[in-house]
């Protein structure tokens, strides 16, 4: 602009204000607000509420950040100490209640044999595995059957589909040990894992044993991120939780007695 102003002058042009051309002076053309308008009051309490919202905002997204960098160092304080307590504890071999291992399956002829092999493969001495074929469409149950049928260890019972939790809930029904392990259809166990699950059950408030859980079949940046979910998930948000290691509490109830999860 004041390029434009400078130049125009060199060509002869003059410059006003407008309260020149009309013989005013600048505060008749701008008179001051009226303090008393009550346009001015509604003005002034939108714009505060508009600041205050902002910094509403602003704390909320601050408070936002160092509550979730405090959980997360209390987690990571908890967890240490519950791997701590773990690398302690002692393994009692006289602990061996019978255990029942409940998998509920769809469609998973193709790992499912693997599944059942990680288990027979345990060094738990009392156990059985039910394998809930829940309606699968391809030949899950044919090959438990062709693998299997002479396994006293092995029971496959067909049910028309409803779902994992009905598959689950039929396998807590016929499971017959005091303990029952779920096991999703894809998953391998440890030699040892069935072992450790059961001798945290010595302790009467325990009702329920998370195992720990890890993606076998890394390769792509999907299967990464989910063994990051895992490893966090598991390993580090579930250990500080209350009761021991329980961490799904719920008990499951049949007559006689009570099984535990």
């Amino acid at each position: 602009m004041p390029i434009i102003i400078n130049e125009l002058k060199k060509r002869g042009y003059t410059f006003t204000t407008i309260a020149s051309l009309l013989g005013k002076s600048d505060s008749q053309i701008m008179p001051p607000a009226n303090q008393d308008s009550p346009y001015l009051v509604y003005d002034k309490a939108v714009f505060m509420l508009i600041q205050g919202w902002r910094l509403g905002l602003s704390v909320l997204f601050y408070s936002a950040i160092f509550l979730g960098i405090l959980r997360l160092a209390i987690f990571v304080f908890l967890s240490r100490k519950q791997v701590k307590r773990y690398k302690e504890t002692e393994i009692d071999p006289s602990f061996t209640p019978f255990v029942s291992v409940v998998i509920a399956a769809y469609n998973e002829e193709k790992v499912i044999c693997k599944t059942i092999h990680s288990i027979l493969s345990s060094n738990y001495p009392a156990f059985e595995v039910l394998i809930i074929d829940d309606g699968s469409k391809d030949d899950t149950a044919v090959v438990v059957q062709e693998s299997y049928v002479n396994h006293p260890l092995v029971r496959l019972i067909k049910k028309t589909n409803g779902g994992k939790s009905s598959a689950v809930n039929l396998g807590f029904k016929e499971a017959k040990g005091e303990i029952v392990v779920a096991l999703d259809a894809d998953t391998l166990i440890a030699e040892n894992a069935i072992l450790l699950l059961v001798n945290h059950f010595k302790n009467e408030k325990v009702a329920a044993v998370s195992g720990n859980v890890k993606v076998g079949n890394k390769g792509n940046l999907l299967t990464n991120w989910q063994h990051i979910e895992y490893v966090t998930g598991f390993n580090l948000e579930r250990r500080p939780l209350p009761l021991s290691i329980a961490l799904q509490l719920y008990q499951v109830r049949s007559v006689p007695g009570e099984r535990r999860r």
